[in-house]
């Protein structure tokens, strides 16, 4: 099955892909620089030939000198001959190429040998698009195709350069399946034309030592079983490579999010299919009395969560981000129920993160929810187990330390604050009474006796404004006034 991510890269690498074989008008004689690709102007034997079985070279003619380094990798890694007839050597010649197979072709397949966009000119003009010669020596042509793409499962990006084999069991009695095989494009996409009919599996594997065997180490895809039939038959896939990996997951680190809340990180990715319910976990303190006592703690995968507190009932906590979890409050009989991975038909605006393949991504990270709140500054061991990692590894108990850490009681130094800035204020209002009441006294020295005697009243302050300046100005500074 194909993401909508998946369906556009294939889209665009197959309408890249139908130009295969296809001429192009050659570049003119003389004037500035040869920036045109080369292209292949014959093959012997033919294209869609009917070949003896035994047939053990090919020649490939360009349109123009070709060199005899390829832009990566080795002239034998240009060429790929499907199904495989062993080691491949391919020869250069001065405008083209001889391929010759290690095992003489079978009766009754269809082979494609393929020549890679490595192939260049003299100029570094590298093959446009991949050329195929199609040959048979008994087997009818069918205009049927295997195409897809493959993703990285981690990140769910596109991997180029990886091997995808389609295995048909097409042979004799007591014979070998029938392997055909192609790499993926820059874009991940990849194609296999003119096959067999009937039932296939692929996977996608990367041979990254290019031995053309899987080794222990490499990163390999599951199976997937499909059919083909007659005729122009479509079969679209998704493959997602996987590490191997034999070790389980470990606990690096328990953060505690909110009072009953815990956030636990692991060293390795884990299968987000399985449901976190699967996996058990308890909490665990030391009592007064010297007992232990434990508590359950319910596990979620990160999407888990987010649709968890997404289906809560209580919009208003669901906003805050499930307040009333965090009070301590029980889980109610839709928290019960928990979240499904494979539900995500429901619109409850949750974005969770998938591949080319339409698969969820997954984390290396788990939520744990309790029913009763922890205790700030009090010593916790949590305690995981069944915990699986992306390659299916269960892993045994895990157990770290942690603790909710206690905080200052920021109340008390919010009063001591208040406090000292009310006196400051007190302090600068003071002086600026006193100020004004030195000035004041200044200026009414500056007028006769007798005035400092009416200065209460109204009309000695009116008088006094409207002769003095500097008493003026006094009096209106002075908040007696």
């Amino acid at each position: 099955m194909l993401g909508a991510r998946a369906a556009g890269l294939l889209a665009a690498g197959l309408g890249a892909g139908a130009a295969f074989g296809c001429a192009r008008p050659e570049a003119p004689p003389g004037g500035p620089e040869d920036r045109f690709p080369p292209y292949v102007v014959e093959t012997r034997p033919d294209t869609f030939a009917l070949v003896e079985p035994g047939t053990t070279e090919f020649h490939l003619r360009f349109s123009e000198r070709i060199s005899e380094r390829p832009s990566q990798g080795q002239m034998d890694d240009a060429v790929i001959v499907s199904p495989s007839a062993g080691n491949t050597r391919v020869e250069h010649s001065r405008d083209g190429i001889t391929v010759k197979v290690q095992h003489a072709l079978a009766p009754g397949l269809v082979y494609r040998i393929t020549v890679l966009p490595v192939i260049a000119d003299m100029f570094g003009n590298r093959l446009r698009d991949p050329f195929d010669l199609v040959v048979s020596t008994g087997a009818d042509f069918q205009s049927n195709v295997i195409a897809g793409a493959v993703e990285d499962r981690t990140t769910g990006e596109a991997v180029a350069g990886v091997r995808v084999d389609a295995e048909f069991d097409d042979a004799a009695e007591g014979g070998a399946p029938s392997v055909h095989w192609n790499y993926t494009g820059a874009d991940g996409v990849f194609s296999l034309r003119y096959l067999p009919t009937g039932a296939f599996r692929v996977r996608a594997w990367q041979d990254r030592n290019r031995d053309d065997s899987l080794g222990v180490t490499e990163p390999r895809s599951a199976y997937q079983a499909a059919q083909l039939g007659a005729g122009a038959d479509t079969s679209l896939l998704a493959l997602s490579l996987v590490e191997p990996d034999t070790t389980p997951a470990r606990l690096a680190r328990v953060t505690v999010e909110d009072s009953v809340t815990l956030r636990f990180e692991f060293d390795d990715y884990l299968e987000p299919y399985r449901p976190g319910a699967a996996a058990e976990g308890t909490v665990a303190r030391e009592t007064e009395s010297g007992d232990t006592a434990r508590a359950a703690l319910r596990l979620f995968h990160e999407h888990e969560h987010r649709r968890w507190l997404a289906e809560r009932p209580d919009s208003a906590s669901r906003d805050a981000g499930a307040d009333t979890t965090r009070a301590g409050a029980p889980l109610d009989a839709a928290q019960e129920a928990g979240p499904t991975a494979a539900d995500a038909s429901a619109d409850l605006g949750v974005q969770d993160p998938v591949g080319l393949a339409g698969l969820l991504l997954p984390s290396q990270n788990m939520v744990g929810v309790l029913e009763q709140p922890l205790e700030r500054g009090v010593p916790y061991e949590v305690a995981l187990s069944g915990v699986g990692n992306l390659g299916g590894v269960l892993g045994d108990q895990l157990t770290s330390l942690f603790m909710w850490e206690a905080v200052e009681d920021s109340t008390a130094l919010s009063a001591d604050s208040a406090a000292a800035a009310t006196d400051t204020l007190a302090v600068d209002t003071l002086a600026t009474d006193t100020l004004a009441t030195d000035t004041l006294a200044t200026d009414t020295l500056a007028v006769d006796t007798p005035a400092i005697d009416t200065l209460a009243t109204d009309t000695l302050a009116t008088e006094t404004l409207r002769f003095h300046g500097p008493l003026a100005v006094a009096l209106r500074t002075d908040p007696r006034r």
